[in-house]
């Protein structure tokens, strides 16, 4: 099963996108095609690690993960 979706980090900025590449069923943002930015502000000695997840929005279940 794959995510359905991948997402990156942009360094310059501190953003985070999304984007939702399979008409599955299973929205990753809110439907096939379609891409979210999302705009945070860490200190510069942070790590970011984040996962991009295949879910069930209804139940807020985790039905995949990409590692």
């Amino acid at each position: 099963m794959t995510t359905g979706g991948h997402g990156c980090f942009i360094e310059d900025g501190d953003w985070f996108s999304i984007f939702d590449s399979t008409s599955d069923g299973h929205s990753v943002i809110d439907g096939a095609g379609k891409e979210r930015f999302l705009n945070k502000d860490f200190s510069e000695d942070r790590v970011v690690e984040f996962k991009i997840c295949l879910g069930k929005w209804s139940t807020k279940g985790i039905l995949s993960n990409n590692g």
